[in-house]
């Protein structure tokens, strides 16, 4: 059996985690989806400022917005905002036939400056309403001076994605604020059946052991990591208190394994994600990884929902001076200010393209 057939089999799903335009106008996004199952899609920035640098792709609607006043943070939240609700159109009737259970796009929203909790769920409310689409997630970091705000918008029904965890504390943390958002529209009568995932940074957490450790000692601790994680979140969901709510109607808050290679090419080898097969779990790889991905021949067993030796793997790392929890909240800041360099690259890389247009039209 290959892993895409194990996937399938077990109910897990396989999203792309890094659409660009490019993807989307020459049918590979389109042909993703019919013929390799794909289920839903990650927006990457970064995709997208290559992609502004080096075609075509934008430039019809960057002049447009030039030509009305339109320009910096605004133009490129249009220029995303295009390319998420073509996605989202494609992927609509994935999530109309599982009833929002998959099918959808997940939307990075870029660093605020402002701490003001109502503030930034209200801009975070007006964002989702603006994109008009009800199949796309808007992916939060799951710092800790978010978990409020993780509250906030559950209880608000928006969709969101809580991203960059790197450990069971962390897990524990942000479906902690997701339990309590449901049970508040619960307790006011509203409909519990809200859609919060939350991703795990599998490839992220391996990817900074290995400075530290060997491959084989930096797969096993990562997976270590995944499977105690899996674990926690299949108790949540068998305790009284998700009982409760569940016959209320919520939803399994499902966990994605963010697979992305990341830039170290020895890193890169997708074999080691299909260890990770499992009920009500979502695995995110980037697409120049999926062909490859989902024609490996597949493991025996799921990830072991008691966590297997786990505890063991990581028991060792610790006895070895390694404190999982700490290099956990380093990896989460790391991730913020790489998100706010991308970002603040991604500006750049606009107002570049649009002085090259206004010049070219002014010749």
């Amino acid at each position: 059996m290959r892993t895409r057939e194990r996937m399938q089999s077990v109910g897990q799903s396989l999203w792309m985690g890094d659409l660009s335009r490019a993807l989307i106008r020459d049918g590979s996004l389109l042909r993703y989806i019919e013929e390799q199952s794909i289920t839903g899609l990650t927006y990457s920035p970064q995709a997208f400022r290559y992609a502004l640098s080096e075609s075509p792709a934008y430039d019809a609607t960057i002049a447009r917005n030039l030509g009305q006043g339109v320009f910096s943070e605004l133009l490129a939240n249009r220029l995303i905002y295009e390319d998420v609700r073509y996605a989202a159109d494609l992927l609509r009737a994935v999530y109309d036939r599982t009833d929002g259970v998959d099918g959808w796009v997940v939307l990075p929203v870029s660093p605020l400056s402002i701490s003001d909790r109502e503030m930034i769920v209200s801009i975070l409310h007006g964002m989702y309403q603006n994109i008009q689409r009800p199949n796309v997630l808007l992916c939060l970091p799951a710092l800790p001076d978010r978990i409020g705000i993780i509250e906030d918008l559950v209880y608000a029904g928006v969709p969101i994605n809580i991203a960059n965890i790197y450990s069971d504390k962390q897990y524990g943390v942000v479906a902690g604020a997701c339990l309590k958002g449901i049970e508040k529209r619960i307790a006011d009568g509203l409909k519990p059946a809200v859609s919060p995932f939350i991703t795990i940074n599998i490839a992220g957490f391996r990817s900074s052991l290995l400075p530290l450790s060997d491959r084989r000692k930096a797969t096993e601790l990562s997976m270590a990591m995944a499977w105690k994680i899996y674990r926690t979140s299949r108790n949540l969901e068998n305790s009284e208190q998700w009982g409760r709510i569940f016959c209320s109607g919520a939803r399994s808050m499902r966990l994605v394994w963010a697979c992305s290679a990341g830039s170290a090419t020895e890193d890169a080898d997708c074999s080691l994600y299909n260890r990770l097969i499992a009920p009500f779990t979502v695995v995110a790889l980037p697409v120049e990884q999926i062909d490859e991905f989902i024609m490996l021949p597949a493991p025996g067993e799921s990830v072991p929902a008691d966590s297997g030796d786990a505890d063991q793997v990581l028991s060792l790392a610790a006895g070895a001076g390694f404190d999982i929890d700490v290099e956990a909240d380093r990896l989460q800041q790391d991730y913020i200010d790489w998100l706010a360099k991308e970002w603040a690259m991604l500006l750049e890389s606009i107002a570049v393209r649009s002085a090259e247009l206004i010049r070219a039209q002014t010749r």
